[in-house]
């Protein structure tokens, strides 16, 4: 596995402190966590916040966060690069313009669930960033220090990486949603209690430029860790993944995601039919369904599918709606055993997952 790669490094200073002494000289380095991952970069900034590091800047790689480095004093920057983007140009710029040190981050690591591992990389990621300041006795605080702690405190990494007893996804349930959906969703996910054993897949219609908006919406209203997906991810409980809208998201036998482009010309982008249909062959009875708000006939095929199967379908209560025609058409096949406002959804998921 890869480990963090300094790109620059400021010359060493040889540093003898005190705990308060350490304390104080970690939250005067200012850092900049770069990614287009909104997860990640939620992750990254209050893993480093933990051990008392000064994150003054948390966004994508953008031309406008390139401009912010003029007037902006950064200490470091901690840059996520994935393959599927395109950067070439941004960073170009970036290297070229500016000497504030920059390290590369591999962004994969943040999705294991096997807690020593996580350690010992940000371990190993705060000694590159004591490195790059100047500052190596700061390299003595580390995050398996956090990891030793009493069992009643939390993960220094993040409440959103999950901890060593969650599962893979066993049960996993779809949120259809379109026309008002999306205010629909955050309600729900509002009054969701937090850490269920559950995954959900959000496929809601929407514009490929909206999704990663969406996801970022999300992770402001709920504990669960809300995703853009990367093939390879491993699906596990308290995610929710955000269907993208081009291309086809299977789970394969070990729990990992596959995206395939849909090269076929599809009536709603993305298809809940779809979407549920393939969560059906890959879960069976553990999947399930909310159709929130929304105008037509998707979903009603893969509901009609998982009733057969005696999976859960609930659908939003039409009073609550902006357009009703969505749940309602599913609702009149007799398909659905469920239907309330987003927060009688929330508190009935809660009370089915814990009696299950």
């Amino acid at each position: 596995m890869d480990t963090p790669n300094t790109y620059a490094k400021r010359p060493v200073k040889d540093l003898s402190m005190t705990s308060s002494m350490l304390s104080q000289e970690l939250s005067q380095i200012r850092i900049a966590v770069i990614s287009n991952s909104v997860s990640q970069r939620k992750q990254l900034k209050e893993a480093l916040g933990n051990v008392g590091l000064n994150v003054v800047i948390n966004e994508p790689l953008t031309p406008a966060f390139v401009r912010k480095l003029d007037s902006i004093n950064l200490d470091v920057i901690l840059l996520d690069l994935d393959e599927h983007s395109d950067y070439d140009n941004i960073l170009d710029s970036l290297l070229d313009n500016h000497s504030t040190p920059i390290i590369f981050n591999d962004i994969s690591v943040l999705t294991l669930n096997e807690p020593q591992v996580l350690a010992r990389w940000y371990g190993k990621l705060l000694k590159k960033i004591s490195a790059s300041v100047g500052q190596n006795s700061i390299a003595e605080k580390t995050y398996a220090d956090h990891y030793n702690q009493s069992s009643s405190q939390k993960l220094s990494i993040s409440s959103e990486v999950t901890r060593a007893e969650d599962a893979l996804a066993q049960n996993v349930w779809v949120l259809g949603a379109s026309l008002g959906g999306p205010d629909a969703v955050k309600e729900f996910f509002k009054y969701l209690p937090s850490g269920l054993p559950v995954a959900f897949i959000l496929t809601q219609h929407l514009g490929a430029n909206f999704i990663a908006l969406l996801a970022e919406q999300l992770n402001q209203v709920t504990d669960y860790n809300v995703l853009t997906p990367l093939a390879g991810h491993v699906v596990r409980h308290k995610e929710v993944i955000v269907m993208p809208v081009n291309e086809r998201l299977t789970i394969n036998p070990i729990g990992a995601i596959e995206l395939t482009p849909i090269k076929q010309e599809q009536q709603y982008s993305p298809s809940i039919n779809m979407v549920l249909s393939d969560m059906l062959i890959r879960y069976g009875k553990k999947t399930g369904t909310i159709i929130f708000s929304g105008m037509g006939d998707d979903g009603l095929k893969g509901c009609e599918q998982l009733h057969k199967k005696g999976a859960m379908v609930w659908t939003q209560s039409s009073d609550s709606c902006v357009i009703s025609s969505m749940p309602e058409n599913i609702k009149e096949k007799g398909f659905v055993s469920f239907t309330g406002n987003p927060k009688k959804l929330a508190e009935k998921l809660y009370d089915y997952l814990r009696d299950d």
